[in-house]
């Protein structure tokens, strides 16, 4: 019922760090991943995942949120060469954004509410995030002056003509999010007219598209091309653990495979998801590594603020650290140095950088005591609850499939040979083409296995029986 009369699927994951995107062919199951080609004078680059920036000028910032707003690559440049005299907001982290309220005009004071308090200093409406989000949306399917959205594999008349004839869009969605993030993301499609109805808009859990993106498209094997055929190397079968961890969001899944995937349903899939990720690791390098040093805490003001709990989301101090950690100059910096140490510190033994006119040293021993210890054990814990809920046994998984970024720690992946001693790891490097589209990929195969989505929700959302029931 999918399939009939119905071609192309796209499969839209709008991370905190980057978006990225895939076309399925339900004629011949065969994957396209999307990219952007950016033109820079006679060189061009090409991004598989299109940063989900966007950035307002102060000027933009006194007037009513409005569509034509930089986002992506060119968000990052104006950013870069903004003035101490202009000083703009960088927005990211728009996934999470849509996730605080719905944005609506109000009929009393004729401006936009709620307001987002994006740090100390500067506060804009939530209404901005969506035209962001819009406008991001909108590099798939309107040609930038400097920005070409194409899929390699497909000629361009092709690609245009798929994207103008989706038959749905399937979002990625971390699992246990409120309806507020799928109903402002499902306006921004329907804002882009990438479909015309809001029962073509489809949500599954990352963690689930990531398992998608393993299964095999066809029961007969497809010849060798540059096309992505997310097959794996052997079958997957039986007690399959799932862990997605980006920036933002560590998702848990838990699944007994059937011998035939054509019968892997909704209610075999058992999720946990936590708002702890990337981003709480770098405030814990800052907070756990960093603070120790003692430099420039009194300059930063933290002080006057709680420190988050290593290895815990404790949403609203690590909030209000973010928003202090925005507002300052300082901060800023210690933020990029974080992300630094936290690659350097996978492969070396130490960091060694300069700031503030000092030399300073980071360990691999600090960060994995401080900061990962506590992020292991808080994966434990959720996968402790996740074995009772299934009545599987460590003993009996059989495969760990890791994707995301915050994944690649070898602590992690020791962890797992330990606790999971008969299972199989599949990862790819965080910054591989597989990895880039990952996601993207699961998220497009889901018409080939309709039988994931959980049908309920999709027919009866939260707002929607919230409706029914102010009738």
């Amino acid at each position: 019922a999918w399939t009939q009369n119905r071609r192309w699927y796209l499969g839209l994951d709008l991370g905190a760090g980057g978006m990225s995107a895939s076309l399925m062919d339900c004629e011949n199951s065969q994957l396209y991943p999307i990219c952007w080609v950016a033109s820079q004078g006679e060189d061009s680059v090409t991004f598989l995942r299109l940063p989900s920036v966007a950035y307002l000028t102060t000027e933009q910032l006194s007037r009513s949120p409005e569509p034509s707003i930089a986002v992506g690559d060119d968000a990052v440049k104006l950013a870069t060469r903004q003035t101490s005299g202009s000083q703009g907001v960088l927005l990211g982290n728009l996934r999470h954004a849509l996730g605080v309220a719905i944005p609506y005009l109000s009929t009393h004071s004729h401006t936009w509410e709620p307001m987002l308090q994006w740090s100390e200093q500067q506060a804009l409406a939530l209404e901005w995030v969506q035209q962001a989000t819009i406008a991001l949306l909108h590099t798939l399917t309107h040609q930038q002056p400097n920005l070409t959205c194409t899929a390699r594999e497909l000629e361009p008349t092709v690609f245009a003509t798929a994207l103008s004839e989706l038959a749905g869009v399937v979002v990625g969605c971390p699992s246990g999010w409120s309806d507020t993030f799928r109903f402002n993301l499902r306006e921004a499609a329907l804002a882009t007219e990438l479909v015309s109805h809001p029962d073509q808009i489809f949500f599954i859990e990352d963690a689930v598209a990531a398992l998608l993106a393993e299964l095999p498209l066809t029961q007969t094997p497809t010849p060798a091309s540059d096309v992505a055929h997310p097959t794996p190397s052997s079958p997957l079968e039986g007690g399959t653990l799932v862990i997605s961890a980006g920036a933002t969001v560590t998702e848990l899944l838990l699944v007994d495979l059937p011998a035939d995937w054509q019968f892997l349903t909704a209610a075999d899939l058992y999720c946990r998801s936590t708002s702890y990720a990337g981003n709480a690791i770098d405030q814990d390098i800052i907070c756990q590594v960093f603070y120790p040093s003692v430099w420039g805490w009194r300059t930063l003001g933290t002080p006057t603020l709680d420190l988050p709990l290593p290895g815990e989301p404790d949403p609203s101090t690590r909030y209000r650290l973010q928003q202090r950690l925005r507002s300052n100059v300082l901060g800023q910096s210690l933020l990029r140095l974080a992300r630094r140490s936290k690659l350097v510190l996978q492969q070396q033994e130490t960091h060694r950088f300069e700031f503030e006119q000092r030399s300073w040293t980071v360990t691999q021993q600090d960060l994995h005591h401080r900061v990962i210890v506590p992020y292991i054990q808080l994966l434990n814990r959720e996968l402790n609850t996740l074995l009772a809920q299934t009545g599987l046994s460590g003993q009996s998984i059989q495969q760990v499939i890791c994707t995301g970024g915050t994944t690649a720690f070898p602590a992690i992946a020791d962890w797992l040979q330990q606790k999971l001693p008969n299972a199989s790891l599949i990862q790819h490097a965080s910054n591989s083409i597989a990895a880039s589209s990952r996601i993207a990929n699961g998220l497009a195969t889901l018409p080939l296995f309709p039988q994931v989505l959980n049908s309920s929700q999709h027919q009866y959302s939260d707002y929607f029986l919230l409706r029914e029931l102010l009738r």
